[in-house]
């Protein structure tokens, strides 16, 4: 899916805000909110670094992966506390205005109905997570391999791939 945004007039590669944009086709909303009137959409990897920051999905607080588990789990949420953990999952485009799970909402959905992405560390070991989490299900003290670069595209497809990752962790197996 082409997700990434570059202005006619510019070199950088934006993320586009799906749900702002709607269908256009030559312009568009990206995630760190600049608007273009014209540019062409790609499946290139985002450079710019606003939207590199705002699009990694394993930065969220405690409290919007509380509230993104809280939607996920009622599904349609009628009166949903318009809080500020709304606003900024609503600024990623994890959220509609509705309270739904957009397409990139439902990929980190994933993590609470099925399971969390392997993901190894800096030895090689891979390890559990628990969802949306940058360290290993075993220890608290060893950050994760990949996890300061990690966009919400790349999460897709590291979740294709997870049937073929083998977690070679003991301790993590162990819990």
């Amino acid at each position: 899916m082409k997700t990434a945004f570059k202005a006619h007039r510019g070199h950088v590669y934006h993320v586009v805000h799906e749900t702002k944009t709607g269908s256009a086709r030559k312009s568009a909303w990206t995630i760190c909110g600049e608007y273009f009137e014209s540019g062409e959409r790609s499946t290139h990897q985002p450079t710019c670094p606003n939207c590199v920051k705002l699009d990694n999905p394993l930065t969220l607080s405690s409290e919007d992966r509380q509230y993104l588990q809280t939607v996920i789990d009622l599904g349609k949420w009628k009166d949903a506390p318009r809080a500020k953990s709304f606003q900024r999952l609503r600024e990623r485009d994890y959220l509609d205005p509705n309270v739904r799970l957009t397409r990139r909402g439902e990929v980190l959905a994933e993590d609470w109905s099925a399971s969390p992405v392997p993901l190894p560390d800096a030895d090689g070991v891979v390890h559990a997570r628990k969802p949306l989490d940058i360290y290993p299900a075993c220890q608290k003290n060893g950050r994760l391999q990949g996890v300061d670069q990690m966009t919400v595209s790349r999460y897709e497809k590291l979740r294709k791939l997870e049937e073929s990752t083998v977690i070679t962790c003991l301790s993590c197996l162990g819990k």
